[in-house]
């Protein structure tokens, strides 16, 4: 075997090794702290009802609450790839519950909406870390701007398939 073959044969067994790594160890354990902490969002969102800040049948807290049910049952299979497919296919108009949204809104319930997606598009990373590096190049360059994508982000995110009621009542194993 000559220098260059052992040289690439080590290096696949590098990245290899690094891979196994990552995905049966960094990736469980960070998406598992990701999913504690949509769940502490989930707990500031409840305790603001039982606060009397928000009432529970607005339209607001109604479209944070799908938004968050919907962040958490996305977790195991939203990725990057998925998004960019999404934002293909995205059209770049406002929608209607947006636009009440932001006029409805609370601050507070404004500032869980962007601690939700901001969490999300750090799952969306770690489900594709190849492509986190391809997106990082655009972000570098300025193609991709920070508030369009959360908008997005939070459009994609309120299309997921809700779970059924009751489903994220208990902290899941």
């Amino acid at each position: 075997m000559n220098n260059t073959t052992s040289w690439l044969v080590l290096a696949f067994l590098i990245c290899l090794l690094g891979s196994i790594f990552y995905w049966q160890v960094m990736h469980k354990s960070l998406l598992d702290g990701l999913r504690f902490r949509l769940f502490a969002e989930r707990d500031k969102l409840r305790r603001l009802v039982l606060e009397g800040d928000e009432n529970r049948d607005s339209f607001s807290y109604g479209e944070v609450e799908k938004l968050m049910t919907n962040a958490i049952a996305a977790i195991p299979s939203i990725s990057l790839f998925s998004f960019c497919l999404y934002l293909k296919k995205l059209s770049k108009e406002p929608t209607e519950d947006g636009d009440r949204f932001e006029l409805e809104a609370s601050d507070e319930l404004k500032n869980i909406v962007l601690r939700i997606v901001d969490i999300s598009l750090i799952v969306m990373a770690l489900n594709s870390p190849i492509l986190l590096v391809f997106l990082f190049v655009l972000w570098l360059v300025g193609k991709a701007k920070k508030s369009q994508l959360r908008t997005y982000a939070e459009r994609f995110l309120k299309e997921q398939s809700a779970p059924t009621k009751g489903q994220l009542t208990s902290v899941p194993a």
